[in-house]
């Protein structure tokens, strides 16, 4: 049969939390005794639909397990998904088989009369053709069909009355409400039970409005939320914006874009707790750095929260940016460059060890570069950029020596030759003396 409006079972979700989805439990459909009865329950055109519903949705599935670029794990899903909407399948077009097997018929026979020709008059003409009696079954068939189709009618509009009252109640509900009574009205009409309603129903454009969320979920090879999984999620996401004063961002749009961005309820409360706070509460110099983070820069603090909870990058991508940032902050406090504030950050680097680090450097890099100019003088013109450029190479060994414990063979050299002169090796002690007296230690 069809997958109900309501599943009742509870779902992992992609970080393997659960949420516990809602129970529905349908009130049983009463069925008649009559052996003929019993096997004529459900109406042919109430099994077309349904088969009509799970030849879509297998196709909808087909088309997901056929996206290429997705790991394994995703691709398994797809393709058990597909094996489950094909076994579907199958299974309504038997039961529309055995359905139309047990469907009485009225055999017309023609009683031959004493002429040979069937017609009754013994004439031995044919033109007033004798018409058989009708079979009784007939009528008790449809006796049986129509109260059955009336109770199915009187069960799924308690069915539906009774899950649109009690879980879609919030702001905003009124109009899919409205929207899904007309159509569970239309298709009680047309004979269809509460199954082949609850089938067709996600193929509304009200329900996929609704629920569209599920649209990047789909996109992304993975099984759409039934309702009561997407309610869930609704609610754990305000219970968290809330918690965190951040309830003008509770709203249904912006828990369609954590769904459709498989953001999970820990991963919002990571990317609220630990990035929106981080660079709401950052000291001036740093959020002078994270301002040069894209997605970030000048922003109100709603915009920044929104940003952040919404973007394509995950908590972890955006908590190793602004320790980037903090590396940075350091950095840029003592006149150095902040080229490689990012790569140190991705190494460990923490804000603590940077202050100490770049505090070093920048007593260091200094006696660094005079030694240079005497020992290793530039050939070519001693513009800007050059300078920079030697600059930048000193600061980057320096920075490896501190934070990766890498030896700078350009100081070290250095420090030979300075060893060198101090000790005459390299010229007379007058000019050693002299040029000692410009130099520092390094």
């Amino acid at each position: 049969m069809a997958t109900p409006f309501f599943s009742v079972m509870q779902n992992m979700l992609p970080d393997g939390e659960m949420f516990d989805t809602i129970n529905i439990v349908q009130a049983p459909v009463e069925r008649t005794t009559e052996p003929l009865a019993t096997k004529v329950a459900t109406d042919t055109a109430d099994i077309d639909a349904q088969i009509a519903a799970a030849k879509a949705e297998r196709d909808k599935i087909k088309a997901a397990a056929n996206k290429p670029g997705l790991g394994p794990k995703a691709t398994a899903t797809r393709q058990a998904n597909l094996t489950k909407a094909q076994e579907n399948l199958k299974a309504l077009q038997k039961e529309k088989k055995g359905l139309l097997a047990t469907k009485p018929k009225v055999e017309e026979v023609i009683p031959e009369d004493e002429d040979g020709e069937g017609d009754g008059d013994g004439d031995g003409g044919g033109d007033n053709p004798i018409i058989p009696p009708r079979d009784p079954r007939a009528d008790l068939f449809d006796a049986t069909a129509q109260a059955n189709l009336e109770r199915e009618a009187t069960n799924a509009r308690a069915i539906f009355d009774n899950i649109f009252k009690q879980f879609f109640n919030r702001p905003g509900d009124d109009r899919f409400i409205s929207d899904l009574t007309k159509f569970v009205e239309d298709s009680i009409s047309k004979g269809y039970t509460a199954d082949t309603i609850s089938a067709l129903l996600p193929q509304t454009e009200a329900y996929k409005t609704r629920f569209k969320g599920n649209e990047g979920r789909i996109k992304a090879g993975l099984s759409a939320y039934s309702p009561a999984e997407y309610l869930q999620a609704e609610d754990t996401y305000a219970e968290i914006l809330n918690r965190f004063n951040l309830g003008d961002l509770a709203t249904r749009d912006q828990f369609s874009d954590f769904i459709s961005n498989r953001k999970s309820a820990s991963e919002v409360a990571d990317l609220v707790q630990n990035v929106y706070f981080r660079i709401n509460n950052a000291d001036p110099a740093l959020r002078q750095q994270l301002e040069q983070i894209k997605g970030i820069g000048k922003l109100t603090d709603a915009d920044l929260a929104k940003a952040i909870l919404t973007g394509p990058e995950g908590a972890q991508v955006l908590k190793q940016k602004i320790a980037g940032a903090e590396v940075g902050t350091e950095a840029a406090a003592r006149g150095l460059s902040t080229i490689r504030s990012q790569q140190l950050a991705n190494l460990g680097v923490t804000r603590e060890q940077a202050r100490a680090g770049f505090e070093a450097i920048a007593q260091t890099q200094p006696t660094f570069e005079k030694l240079s100019d005497i020992y290793e003088p530039m050939t070519a013109p001693q513009g800007k950029e050059a300078r920079a450029a030697r600059s930048a190479t000193f600061q980057e060994e320096l920075e490896k020596e501190q934070f990766q414990g890498l030896r700078s063979e350009n100081r070290a050299r250095l420090a030979q030759q300075e060893q060198a002169a101090f000790m005459g090796q390299s010229g007379t002690q007058g000019i050693g003396l002299r040029r000692r007296s410009q130099r520092g230690t390094i």
